[in-house]
């Protein structure tokens, strides 16, 4: 015996019932594990600890090299671009270095790292000798 043919305006009609069961259990399973999961801070670029793969630790920031007669416009346009590279809170000292048993130990260091590197590479040779050694950028 012949089945019914499907009526002419259903769009189930030729899909696989159990199929779309399953497709539709799978993605909720998907949805699940991502809610539980949130994006790794490194990969989030609204916190200080995305870097931009654009982002070199040997370049300069800016064209002024302080030396021992321009602080103040140095010291502004390093802070101007430190906060639109949203890296201003590891010099400023709102975040200071966890644990090295936290989880966001590494990208901390990472980030401070490199905010290190571009202050000095912004520093006459002089300042820079004598601040090298520092490994917080807070303390440089």
């Amino acid at each position: 015996m012949d089945s019914d043919p499907p009526p002419p305006n259903s769009s189930l009609s030729n899909i696989d019932l159990q199929t779309l069961a399953n497709l539709i259990t799978q993605l909720n399973a998907i949805q699940d594990v991502s809610s539980k999961h949130p994006v790794h801070p490194i990969m989030d670029p609204s916190t200080p600890f995305f870097i931009h793969p654009g982002e070199q630790p040997g370049k300069s920031l800016i064209p002024i090299v302080l030396d021992n007669k321009n602080y103040g416009s140095w010291s502004r346009s390093m802070r101007m671009v430190l906060k639109s590279k949203n890296k201003l809170a590891f010099v400023d000292g709102f975040l200071p270095p966890p644990s090295k048993d936290d989880a966001t130990f590494e990208a901390w260091d990472r980030c401070n790292t490199l905010v290190a590197s571009w202050i000095t590479h912004s520093l006459s040779p002089d300042i820079a000798s004598s601040v090298i050694w520092n490994s917080n950028a807070h303390d440089i």
